[in-house]
């Protein structure tokens, strides 16, 4: 089920980037998505975001193939990893690169 999931939301993270065409656009480059190691049902998913010609941030993610979704981030405090959502939003700067990877910024699909 998860492994669908994956695949759905991938699917649709790739027609997104694909309506943003143009020079002054944000663009998604290699979406991929793994299952939670912590909770079955879960599944975290990863990408590259640049920016177009203004700064920007993306405020949400949403896929009919999760019951929630949530942009989070994972932290290292006093030696305890712990995940929080990131209710602002994962800002993109003007023609940066934001990497969302394990370990860091992710898009969390609940079920």
């Amino acid at each position: 089920m998860a492994r669908i999931r994956i695949v759905l939301l991938v699917a649709v993270i790739g027609l997104i980037a694909a309506a943003c065409g143009g020079d002054d656009s944000v663009s998604v480059e290699d979406p991929w998505g793994r299952p939670s190691p912590m909770s079955a049902g879960n599944a975290a998913f990863y990408m590259e975001i640049t920016g177009g010609a203004t700064d920007d941030t993306i405020v949400s993610a949403t896929s009919s193939a999760c019951g929630v979704t949530e942009l989070h981030e994972t932290t290292m405090s006093d030696g305890v990893m712990s995940m929080q959502e990131r209710p602002d939003g994962i800002p993109v700067p003007a023609g940066e690169t934001v990497f969302l990877e394990p370990g860091g910024l992710h898009v969390m699909c609940i079920d």
